[in-house]
């Protein structure tokens, strides 16, 4: 009789494991993405762990998936299942992932999917929160998010501010500053990429570009990820 049971557990796990991995993108602030491949079962704290591994970021609970959906954004559950989640928003909650599980029909819901909604895998920040300076990767993430959220006016601040963070930002993107290539109009096509739009209209591009070029000449022999950290 043990050996029965033990034979026909060996079988369920063998079945759980066969269940198929769908494929999907997870995005990060900057727009980038991973692509992923998961099971029915896979809950969004194993997908947090999983991203981590592949960005080599530290094991950390401060690392969530977010939903963001019509302009809003909602952090997901540990338990959630984030292949549940996108069978639900585009075919209704009564739906189940078993039944879109072939290769069409886990294309159509990603198409439907991809139209409205998407995941993203982001830093959940706490105040007061010592960060270690020294994990590149972590300090990385940090960076892209706070541009990304001064930048979307998530996180407003004044103009000294955002002056220094674009300052920053061209020590990052483009390292020391060259007065022969960083000249009059460089930045005239991708302002927006550097000020948020709240603030651009209170001076004229080239009256930014030139408060920033001089936050950039100060950064002059900064590393990227010791740019980062300031």
């Amino acid at each position: 009789i043990y050996f029965l049971f033990e034979s026909k557990t060996q079988k369920s796990n063998q079945m759980a494991d066969k269940k198929p991995k769908l494929v999907f993108r997870v995005y990060l602030v900057d727009d980038s993405f991973k692509t992923v491949a998961i099971d029915s079962s896979t809950a969004a704290k194993q997908l947090c762990q999983i991203l981590s591994e592949k960005l080599s970021l530290p094991d950390s609970d401060r690392f969530k998936l977010f939903l963001q959906k019509n302009g809003e954004e909602r952090c997901l559950d540990d338990a959630e299942e984030p292949l549940s989640i996108m069978v639900w928003e585009t075919n209704g909650a009564d739906k189940s992932v078993v039944d879109y599980q072939g290769r069409e029909e886990w294309e159509s819901v990603k198409q439907k999917w991809e139209q409205q909604a998407r995941f993203v895998f982001k830093y959940r920040i706490f105040l007061r929160e010592s960060l270690p300076e020294h994990d590149e990767a972590l300090i990385h993430m940090l960076y892209i998010q706070a541009v990304h959220d001064v930048i979307h006016g998530n996180y407003r601040c004044a103009q000294e501010d955002a002056v220094a963070l674009a300052g920053i930002q061209m020590q990052v993107d483009f390292g020391d500053h060259k007065d022969a290539v960083h000249t009059s109009g460089f930045l005239a096509s991708k302002i927006q990429q550097y000020i948020p739009n709240y603030l651009l209209r209170t001076n004229t591009p080239e009256q930014w570009e030139k408060m920033i070029f001089r936050e950039h000449q100060q950064l002059g022999g900064f590393q990227k990820h010791a740019a980062q950290v300031r």
